[in-house]
């Protein structure tokens, strides 16, 4: 009979215990969650603005890429002109 009674309070215990650490691990994974869920609208954010400045550097780009044509365009009779000048 002791030794029943000993098994016994071992065994309540252990559960005890096993509920305790329960209880920790169930805090802790609600943590985890909730950290994750925040990590995770980080990244989404971080994303959605990577992808906005991507878009406007290519804008930023082709508008430079038009600017420096015409630059061209437009310097090289002012080029020849001013050859012309310094030629005379």
């Amino acid at each position: 009979m002791e030794d029943e009674k000993a098994k016994k309070a071992a065994a309540e215990e252990e559960k005890a215990t096993a509920e305790g650490d329960l209880a920790i691990t169930n805090r802790d994974l609600a943590a985890a969650q909730a950290e994750l869920s925040q990590l995770s609208a980080n990244c989404m954010t971080t994303a959605a603005d990577h992808e906005a400045s991507v878009a406007a550097r290519a804008e930023e780009l082709a508008v430079n890429a038009k600017a420096k044509k015409i630059l061209e365009e437009t310097s090289k009779g002012l080029v020849s002109d001013m050859m012309a000048k310094e030629a005379e």
